[in-house]
């Protein structure tokens, strides 16, 4: 029988490529290795593989396949009641998202009032070169002109 790689099994089972590799090599599904990281893998293998994995899980019924008319009814009451469930807690979730905003601004209208809100005056920088502006300078007499002051 002819053989079929995990990339043509992940996409015929709809199940993903890792699922399948590791399931080959934890043994769960016999394969042959072929090349470096692939495995060729048998169809019927394949098929027992999935009958077991779907096998440990519960099957959900699909639409229109209930027993009776009182399990339908019994699931339509069970998703009205959910369903009513949920408009409730958007509506407190809502009124909770309401309230946040209201005491955040509250609470920015309170720093406002504690906090100094007239605008920071402009500091002008001062370099670091005290030699630069002649506004700097501290005011001395030139040498030159002390040593002609002997008015003393």
């Amino acid at each position: 029988m002819a053989r079929i790689s995990a990339t043509q099994a992940a996409k015929h089972y709809g199940i993903s490529i890792t699922t399948i590799t590791r399931a080959c090599k934890d043994g769960k599904i016999t394969a042959e290795k072929a090349g470096k990281n692939g495995f060729l893998i048998d169809p019927a293998e394949m098929d027992r593989y999935m009958a077991s994995r779907i096998g440990s899980t519960p099957e959900t019924p699909k639409i229109g396949e209930f027993t009776t008319d009182g399990e339908r009814a019994l699931l339509e009451e069970k998703l009205a009641s959910k369903e009513r469930e949920i408009a409730i807690i958007r509506q407190a979730w809502e009124d909770t998202k309401r309230l946040l905003e209201k005491e955040s601004e509250e609470r920015r209208a309170a720093y406002r009032m504690i906090t100094d809100q007239r605008p920071k005056p402009v500091e002008v920088s001062k370099s670091w070169w005290p030699f630069g502006k002649k506004d700097n300078r501290p005011r001395t007499i030139p040498r030159f002109e002390r040593s002609h002051h002997k008015d003393e």
